[in-house]
């Protein structure tokens, strides 16, 4: 009887220790800060956001690269990306702080590219994106009230190296969509965006690109292309809307897609061409 008494004390601390990794799991994010040019000095609304980072803070490594963009020498944006790193060291004291030099994301702005990223980890109770419908969404669910945000691609918390290139969800708008060859969106559209907007709340705090797209089964040619337009601007449309809502403008970017990666490259019905003119989101 001693010697089973013995085995469960034994096993009592990794019971524990199951136990507390279920209730506290962690979750690796990004917080992203933008600088003016040649300036390594943080900005007041990121002043708060690095504030609210902190209240979550987990006791696990952080790391902080600053990046500068392509405009002046090497020495130069060496030395400005690595002050700007030092800048978010200051105001957090933790982890490491590293000058990257130039952005390694040329296809971004300027204003994009003058950045620190901070890699950390926060506890949290449930999944980061477990308010947000997944594709199993049940199908007797009235269409009034169906979820208009979906993941479709959400890529693990755990990842140990950073990837600013890489977005940590992509969520498809469902039910948002447009009058043909417009960026006007449909009467049903128009009366879902309110619980759309409050869906998206929960990222408010994310940088978020809006991605819009068109149907066409020809190429497009080039960004000159109405079709192509077309999409930039019901990008924006989504873009407005979420400003109007308070979103933070310098979280938010749009770009147009043109009909890249159709949901249907083929399509044969009137709905399969609507699935293709959509908006997605890519949080980051």
């Amino acid at each position: 009887m001693l010697r089973h008494h013995k085995h469960l004390i034994l096993l009592f601390p990794l019971l524990l220790v199951s136990l507390l990794s279920h209730s506290q799991q962690r979750s690796r994010d990004t917080l992203i800060l933008h600088f003016p040019l040649d300036s390594y000095r943080i900005q007041p609304d990121d002043s708060a956001r690095l504030r609210a980072m902190l209240g979550s803070l987990s006791a696990n490594p952080v790391s902080i690269t600053g990046y500068t963009d392509k405009t002046g020498t090497i020495a130069y944006n060496a030395r400005l990306s690595q002050l700007r790193a030092n800048a978010a060291y200051r105001f957090i004291h933790h982890g490491r702080a590293a000058g990257g030099g130039v952005a390694p994301t040329p296809e971004r702005s300027d204003s994009e590219n003058r950045r620190v990223e901070i890699v950390y980890y926060r506890i949290i109770n449930a999944p980061h994106y477990d308010t947000v419908a997944r594709n199993n969404i049940n199908p007797n669910t009235p269409t009034d009230r169906a979820d208009s945000i979906v993941v479709i691609k959400h890529s693990p918390a755990d990842t140990t190296t950073a990837d600013s290139a890489r977005p940590s969800a992509v969520l498809a708008l469902r039910r948002i969509n447009f009058i043909v060859d417009t960026p006007i969106p449909t009467d049903s559209t128009r009366r879902i965006l309110p619980q759309f907007i409050t869906e998206l709340r929960q990222f408010k705090d994310h940088r978020l690109e809006i991605d819009g797209y068109v149907n066409s089964i020809v190429p497009l040619h080039g960004t000159n292309d109405p079709l192509f337009k077309l999409s930039v601007n019901r990008a924006k449309f989504i873009y407005d809307c979420l400003v109007t809502a308070g979103f933070d403008p310098s979280l938010l970017t749009y770009k147009g897609m043109g009909n890249a990666s159709p949901v249907n490259p083929h399509p044969q019905t009137k709905q399969e061409m609507n699935a293709n003119m959509r908006v997605e989101i890519r949080v980051y």
